[in-house]
């Protein structure tokens, strides 16, 4: 019964930080076409480049919220990666981010913190 609730209230609390963090998100993703594909596809680069600024920000800005999920830190990398394989088309020669970006990032960013 108990682990019943805990899912519940954690699935809850996801929810709340995705949408949340969107915003923090859609920000740092601005300028994403400014960077170079191959530093972008490289897992090291792209967190040193798109993620831990994300994090710092939201980290800044969120008022705590971060803290209702348990080892949050590394959710968000994991999703962030998610959300790069899923949403930012690497394919050409600058990175751009792919139709229906903006209707796809809520349901990305739930997933990708739930890996």
């Amino acid at each position: 019964m108990f682990g019943k609730l805990k899912a519940i209230a954690s699935n809850g609390a996801v929810d709340k930080v995705a949408g949340s963090i969107s915003v923090y998100i859609q920000d740092q993703l601005k300028s994403i076409s400014t960077f170079n594909v191959s530093d972008l596809k490289d897992d090291d680069k792209y967190s040193k480049m798109i993620t831990k600024p994300a994090l710092t920000a939201i980290n800044a800005g969120s008022g705590g919220l971060t803290k209702i999920i348990p080892g949050f830190k590394n959710k968000f990398i994991k999703m962030m990666l998610h959300l790069r394989n899923e949403l930012i088309d690497l394919k050409g020669e600058k990175p751009k981010l792919k139709d229906g970006f903006k209707k796809n990032l809520p349901n990305i960013l739930i997933t990708g913190l739930k890996i």
